[in-house]
């Protein structure tokens, strides 16, 4: 089981960070005049997913002038050399991921829903215990980590969390919340029972 979620989110953190190709969003090139800004994914990111920046370091580099200038590891960190212009365009191929991955909530059941904040540091979900289990994996914690990324570059700080809360969407009740990454947020049959009394 393990195994298969650290799989899970090798592939979600793929797709969030470093796309499938290296083709500009929106034609958005960087501009040479600009700034150029170092971020740091550290290393409590790459602990929380299970990840080796190393990988992503490769990877980055190959993503193209459209979303990374440099990416070198140092220590168990990565650090990324970005314009503004191509962090935006990280960011924007961040949250059209997260889209499709609520896309695949909702497709389940249309009265699911989520919400989050603009600053990248809340996230609620309201489902039901129906959802099954690899796309509750896939689509929640993908979100949340998507977002964990997204407040890194969005405020070029390597102290990053995102408060997750789970409500019962029939009820409006509150199932389980915790802050990712230092929460392990669980529940089952009994935090689901609870929130329909």
């Amino acid at each position: 089981m393990k195994k298969r979620i650290v799989t899970l989110v090798l592939l979600i953190l793929f797709a969030l960070f470093y796309g499938c190709n290296n083709k500009p969003v929106n034609g958005n090139k960087p501009n040479t005049d600009e700034k150029l800004y170092t971020i740091t994914i550290p290393e409590s990111y790459y602990t929380y997913t299970g990840t080796d920046p190393s990988e992503d370091s490769k990877t980055s580099k190959e993503l193209g002038d459209a979303y990374c200038t440099d990416a070198i590891v140092s220590g168990k960190n990565l650090i990324i050399k970005v314009t503004d212009t191509q962090r935006k365009n990280l960011i924007k191929r961040n949250n059209d991921y997260i889209d499709k991955l609520v896309g695949q909530l909702l497709d389940i059941n249309s009265k699911y829903k989520y919400t989050g904040d603009d600053e990248y540091k809340e996230l609620f979900f309201y489902i039901d215990e129906n959802l099954p289990a690899n796309v509750h994996l896939k689509t929640i914690y993908g979100t949340a980590i998507g977002y964990g990324l997204n407040y890194i570059l969005e405020n070029n700080s390597t102290d990053w969390s995102v408060h997750l809360t789970i409500y019962n969407y029939h009820t409006g009740k509150k199932v389980a919340e915790g802050n990712l990454p230092q929460d392990t947020i669980s529940y089952g049959a009994e935090e689901w029972k609870k929130s329909y009394d």
